[in-house]
């Protein structure tokens, strides 16, 4: 007789570009650095609320 283990998987979080950002509207002159920036800080922000509505519940 096997053993199985549940393993919840995680969310994987994808990498976004430059182009992808500046489709939006107001992100159309952003820099490369300041869309590097963006994109980061909306990683971390999805990653926090992803966590609070885990804790949440």
């Amino acid at each position: 007789m096997s053993n199985s283990i549940a393993v919840e998987e995680k969310p994987t979080f994808k990498k976004y570009d430059a182009e992808w950002l500046q489709k939006f509207d107001g992100f159309e002159d952003y820099s490369d650095k300041k869309v590097e920036e963006t994109i980061n800080q909306l990683e971390e922000f999805a990653k926090v609320l992803c966590e609070h509505l885990q804790n949440s519940s």
